[in-house]
């Protein structure tokens, strides 16, 4: 229905619109309207007169009647169709989509104008409810939420639309930021409320954690729960790790399985995956490692090292597939060139320097029992070189002067070139070229000059880890640097620097042209240059020292400005303060301080399998040194102008020079030997002025040894053999010692001694003595040991042994009153028993039966003096009893005697508290040591040559658990656990005062006690 105004001309007209008792005025030239609409926007009366404000004659909730808007609008013509409203100066019906339809070509519409705080100040506002911002960021704003929940939203132009500073999940704590300051120019990126990574403005990437930590890949790290300063880049590296530290892993799956081991650092895809419980390797390259489940203290560099060795430590490999077949708990092993003892299946302790798969390679050592043989060929300097074949027999080497030597018999003499001269080694083909060549039938196979390796970067910085590398992407700092790991080289301004790990080369400031892998590696260089360090705290404190080399975790670690030091291995000179030494293997050289020295060993003795000394050009080897397999030179020096010599089986030995013209003394070469004055016949190992070896193969009969044949007539004395030792000095003198040595299935008897006498068997010969030994002293003549035989029937009487009337198959007498032992007849009434007698008194017996004894049946030790037993053991359970005990009650009992010295493990002291061992005091049984200085330690074993340490308690009291040296009463390394409801207590807990900590549930409280009760103090809830 439309309404028509009543106009008069030149009359202001005001219209008003009423909503409710609100109402809106229309102002058009002098008519005024008065306009009500409701919800549903029927038109409930137009009034002209004045005076209507609302036909309502109450108030009106705005809210409950749902007021869709109020507009205000000048204009000459009202319009009003059902629920469509339409203001406009021709008469033009509204739209009929439209609610209101206002149509103008030279007026707007006047959206109601408020400060920001009006706006937030307004209640219950309707959603999309429209207003104007006058101040703060000025422009149009609708509610975008409810009335309860406003949520104002600035209407823009597409001039006013920016690039967002902001992505962000629904709850806004995980985003990504690139602007949370004021044109700070910082990508941020926050998860779960944290920042967990920033990318400032200069490429740096700067990776924020508790821990100290960087993980790069998927899966990996994702685990963590407590470990700190870990590194690990690759798919699932480290991905099990949840509480092991100072670990370094690059490389997809790289320390896969690691959950709680710390300073490992491994290199390489699959390196080391399945690292359990091993701690401190160093594994670079693919596979490296692979198999390691618990082994540590390896150093293994290369693809496939060490791949499928499961538990061993101290091994150093370096080179492709070296040790790659190694297995199970092998050890202490240094393999060093590519595939380099790649076919031992199994081995402890072994040196093999090689460049292929070979079973002799070029140099070949035992540790175990410092042994080294060099596969080639051996020289000295380039001074002269020895041959790699045994000589034969009596041959010495000899040298010509010029480098070549060679076996010759005594006064030749070979070349160092074979015979056609085609095979030889030079160290200076053209004039000062300083190259080592070897030359093989006439073509030059390997040349020995200088090597360098060379890291080419491209002109650029890298830098990955948080406060890493902070001046090297900056223009005050050096080029061709690569940092990775947290604070890795963080103040360096140097060049050519590639740093890979925690707090690696962290303190540099201008260092240049270094190398650290590894937690701490190269941490205190400041200023030196040069340095190479693999491993967990390799080459850590350096600070000035330049051209170092150390590979292995903590080699080279305590040195501070030391120069060109080179050491592999775990610890390898790790305590040396020198410049210019060489170490190699675990733990080489730690107690060397000096320099210019070489130690090649797997332990930190003072003794190396390899010594050298660079300052004056000299080698030592603390062992015996071979020559492939052909012959093993002394370890000890011959006396002067003496020979090396072969026996042509392999072993040289020192013997005198012949003078000229002379032979040795011999008639066939290997039978018969001579030094010094000792003659050996069969052998050239002497045991006296004469040695006799003598192999008989086969046959039967006799052969001997020596055969001495004395056919004399005459009244005189008859010697088949006299012996004269004439000797002042200490010592046993032997006239004649006899070994025989046996063999299994003996089918014969073995005689020491074996003498035939045959008398003539008449009335007047004198008596035969099967042995006879004579003692001529002060005494006149006495007999050691004297056979009485009957004349006709030979061993059957008695034997005496200090007397001249034994009185029994074997009587030992001290002195002709007494008896010192003495074995019964079987006609004694005391039978079985060995009785120790003086003067017919027995000082104490041995008896194995019950006959006539109180013990019953029964091996015991007695006195006639005392009515026990001192020594028990029982014939029907095998139980044995000590000091009295003469009924057992277990394997060994002792008498129950209360002393506190019962069983004395060590007594320097003599007397019943300085000593080690147990003993009882009433019902208390005694663990004694001998003073506070002695501490009690418990073991187990873990090899069947080392333990382990578990628990010590001190002489001061103090217990350690885990603790060498511990520091209070207890001293714990490692977790204490408890039951649900057990307490810690601190001080007695029966008197007020004393506190203590429980736990109860998941509670944790800590009590007081006071007037004789636990009193709450403080509770812990998770």
């Amino acid at each position: 229905m439309k309404q028509k105004s009543k106009k008069n001309v030149g009359e202001s007209i005001k219209s008003n619109i009423g909503l409710g008792n609100y109402k809106s005025e229309i102002h058009y030239l002098s008519q005024k309207f008065y306009l009500i609409i409701f919800k549903l926007g029927l038109l409930n009366k137009v009034n002209t007169d004045e005076g209507y404000n609302s036909i309502v004659g109450r108030n009106t909730n705005i809210s409950r009647l749902g007021i869709l808007l109020t507009l205000y609008f000048i204009l000459s013509t009202f319009h009003s169709y059902a629920q469509n409203v339409s203001i406009n100066t021709d008469g033009t019906p509204p739209d009929g989509s439209a609610m209101l339809d206002v149509v103008a070509t030279d007026k707007g519409l006047l959206i109601p104008r408020m400060s920001e705080a009006q706006k937030n100040a307004i209640a219950n506002p309707a959603t999309s409810l429209i207003i104007f911002q006058t101040d703060g960021t000025t422009g149009f704003y609708f509610n975008a939420g409810t009335p309860g929940t406003p949520s104002w939203i600035r209407l823009t132009s597409t001039d006013d639309i920016t690039a967002p500073t902001m992505i962000t999940d629904a709850d806004n704590d995980t985003k990504i930021q690139t602007e949370e300051g004021d044109d700070e120019d910082i990508i941020r990126f926050d998860v779960e409320g944290s920042e967990v990574m920033r990318i400032h403005n200069n490429s740096r990437i700067n990776v924020t954690n508790s821990n100290q930590a960087v993980y790069i890949g998927s899966a990996a790290g994702s685990n963590i729960s407590s470990g700190v300063q870990n590194a690990f880049f690759g798919h699932e590296a480290g991905a099990n790790t949840s509480s092991g530290g100072g670990n370094t892993f690059l490389g997809y799956r790289a320390g896969y399985v690691n959950a709680t081991n710390s300073n490992n650092t491994i290199v390489g895809a699959l390196a080391g995956d399945a690292n359990s419980s091993g701690a401190e390797n160093t594994l670079m390259g693919m596979q490296s490692g692979s198999a390691i489940i618990s082994g540590s203290n390896n150093t293994l560099i290369g693809k496939n090292t060490g791949r499928i060795f499961t538990t061993g430590d101290n091994n150093t490999m370096l080179g492709v597939d070296a040790g790659n077949v190694l297995s199970g708990g092998s050890s202490g092993n240094l393999f060093l060139g590519a595939y380099s003892g790649s076919n031992i299946a199994s081995a402890d302790n072994l040196l093999y320097i090689e460049n292929s798969n070979s079973n002799t390679p070029l140099i070949w050592g035992d540790f175990a029992n410092d042994t080294v043989k060099v596969y080639g060929t051996l020289g000295v300097r380039d001074e002269f070189t020895f041959p790699n074949t045994d000589g034969t027999a009596n041959q010495v080497l000899q040298t010509d002067g010029d480098g070549n030597v060679s076996w010759s018999s005594v006064g030749g003499a070979t070349s160092i070139e074979d015979a056609d001269g085609d095979t030889k080694i030079q160290v200076e083909e053209t004039g000062d070229e300083d190259i080592i060549r070897f030359d093989m039938a006439g073509t030059e196979f390997f040349r020995m000059d200088s090597g360098r390796i060379e890291v080419i970067n491209p002109n650029r910085a890298i830098v990955i880890g948080q406060d890493a590398g902070n001046n090297l992407v900056r223009s005050v700092g050096g080029l061709n640097n690569i940092a990775i790991g947290n604070l890795s080289n963080r103040n360096g301004t140097g060049r050519d620097n590639v740093t890979i790990g925690y707090n690696a080369l962290q303190s540099s400031t201008t260092s240049n042209e270094n190398v650290a892998i590894g937690t701490r590696t190269l941490e205190d260089i400041t200023s030196g240059g040069g340095n190479t360090g693999i491993g967990t705290a390799a080459a850590r404190d350096f600070t000035t020292g330049s051209r170092n080399t150390g590979i292995g975790r903590g080699s080279l670690q305590n040195n501070t400005a030391g120069s060109d030091n080179v050491a592999v291995g775990n610890l390898a000179g790790a305590t040396t303060s020198g410049s210019n030494n060489v170490f190699i293997g675990a733990e080489a050289g730690t107690g060397y301080t000096g320099s210019d020295a070489l130690f090649i060993e797997n332990s930190n003795s003072n003794t190396p399998l390899i010594w050298g000394d660079f300052a004056n050009d000299s080698i030592k080897i603390f062992g015996s040194l071979s020559i492939g397999n052909a012959f093993t030179l002394p370890t000890a020096d011959g006396t002067s102008n003496q020979i090396l010599q072969t026996d042509g089986l392999g072993t040289l030995m020192w013997v005198d020079k012949p003078t000229a013209g002379a032979s040795l003394w011999t008639s066939v070469a290997t039978d018969v030997y001579y030094s010094a004055g000792r003659v050996g016949i069969g052998s050239n190992t002497f045991s006296g002025g004469f040695t006799q070896e003598i192999t008989t193969v086969g046959g039967g009969g006799e052969d001997g040894g020596l055969l001495i044949n004395h056919l004399a007539n005459g009244n005189i004395d008859k010697v088949g053999m006299q012996i004269n030792i004439s000797d002042g000095g200490n010592g046993q003198k032997h006239g004649i010692k006899t070994s025989i040595i046996g063999k299994n299935n003996q089918a014969d008897s073995l005689f020491g001694n074996y003498t035939e006498i045959t008398p003539q068997r008449n009335a007047t010969e004198p008596a035969a003595f099967a042995y006879k030994s004579k003692f001529i002293g002060a005494d006149g003549a006495t007999y050691g040991i004297f056979m009485e035989n009957e004349k006709y029937n030979y061993f059957s009487g008695n034997v005496g042994l200090g007397n001249t009337t034994p009185l029994a198959k074997l009587h030992i007498s001290a002195a002709a009153t007494g008896q010192h032992l003495r074995l019964n007849q079987e006609t004694n009434t005391n039978t079985s028993e060995i009785q120790f007698a003086v003067e017919e008194t027995v000082e104490w017996a041995l008896a194995g039966t019950a006959s006539n004894h109180a013990f019953g049946e029964a091996f015991y030790v007695w006195n006639s003096t005392r009515a026990v037993a001192d020594l028990f053991i029982d014939g029907t359970n095998g139980y044995v009893g000590l000091g009295g005990s003469t009924s057992p009650t277990a394997p060994l009992t002792f008498n129950n005697n209360v002393v506190n010295k019962k069983i004395a493990l060590y007594d320097a002291n003599s007397n019943d508290h300085e000593f080690l061992g147990f003993g009882t005091d009433s019902q208390i049984l005694r663990y004694q040591v001998d003073a506070t200085t002695t501490d009690h330690i418990f073991y187990a074993a873990t090899s069947s040559t080392t333990s382990n340490e578990l628990m010590r308690i001190e002489g001061t009291g103090n217990v350690g658990i885990g603790v060498l040296s511990p520091s209070s009463g207890l001293d714990v390394n490692g977790d204490i656990e408890t039951g649900s409801t057990n307490a810690f207590y601190f001080g007695d807990p029966t008197t007020d005062g004393s506190w203590r900590i429980v736990r109860d549930g998941n509670d944790l409280s800590f009590e007081r006690r006071e007037t004789g009760s636990w009193v709450f103090k403080m509770k812990l809830n998770p």
